[in-house]
């Protein structure tokens, strides 16, 4: 037998064994914290679904504001930029690209930079504005303005 491989194979073993403990005695401190702690992480996930449930609705109603008015700062903290957003049939798309040598499948980011830049050779696309919205993390402005505006209610399913 090699010493020096009996060696490290022994440490190896305590090395395993003391590995193994380390993982049985977090496995326990993740459960009681999950026991202990349970509503507060349950709370948690109820205020991300509210907060990610109003955000999607803000978005939206912005959105939809900005289609119908053109107003870029609907509310406080709330600003719409309207993206020119190219739509076109995938298949003429495709027969473009082979027909130009673009490439032999369709590279969409290549295709939408070139359809941008030289509209007059793609006629088949259009570019749609389409708003993008961007909400600020604080929003303590459109808070206080709340107060001055009759209240809308906001009854979120968790």
């Amino acid at each position: 037998m090699n010493p020096s491989v009996v060696a490290i194979a022994r440490e190896l073993h305590v090395a395993r064994a003391n590995l193994a403990t380390a993982k049985r005695l977090v496995e326990t401190v993740e459960e009681n914290t999950r026991l202990s702690y349970g509503p507060l992480y349950a709370e948690r996930e109820t205020a991300k679904a509210v907060v990610d449930r109003l955000d999607a609705m803000l978005r939206g109603l912005a959105a939809e504001s900005f289609r119908a008015t053109q107003d870029a700062e609907p509310a406080p903290g709330v600003t719409v930029k309207a993206e020119s957003v190219p739509y076109y049939d995938a298949h003429a798309a495709l027969a473009f690209a082979r027909t130009t040598g673009i490439a032999l499948m369709l590279d969409v980011k290549a295709f939408e930079k070139v359809a941008a830049l030289s509209p007059q050779a793609v006629d088949f696309v259009r570019f749609v504005p389409e708003p993008k919205v961007s909400v600020a993390r604080d929003l303590s402005e459109a808070e206080s303005l709340s107060a001055q505006l009759t209240p809308i209610t906001t009854e979120v399913a968790p």
